[in-house]
């Protein structure tokens, strides 16, 4: 995940892209109990980082031409959220 492009406009996707790869783990029925469990705990400290991001982050997120309200709607944000971002 190391590139040279701004941080700042990858924090959203990139954690969009860990939440995929973790959640895919957790219910793969091949993968051994401990992967498993292992992905499972790994989505919940996910969750406890991801909600430490704020409004500047989906802003830059936003603003990045490439991903602009179409990411958010494509991943299923919540309507109030994406809502609040336009209004901002």
């Amino acid at each position: 995940m190391s590139r040279n492009a701004p941080t700042a406009l990858w924090i959203i996707p990139f954690f969009n892209i860990l939440f995929d790869h973790v959640e895919d783990a957790a219910d793969k029925a091949e993968y051994s109990e401990c992967i498993r469990d292992t992905a499972v705990q790994k989505r919940c400290k996910l969750h406890e980082y991801y909600s430490k991001t704020n409004t500047t982050t989906m802003l830059c997120t936003l603003l990045d031409p490439r991903r602009r309200l179409m990411y958010f709607r494509k991943r299923k944000f919540p309507k109030e959220e994406t809502d609040r971002l336009r209004a901002t």
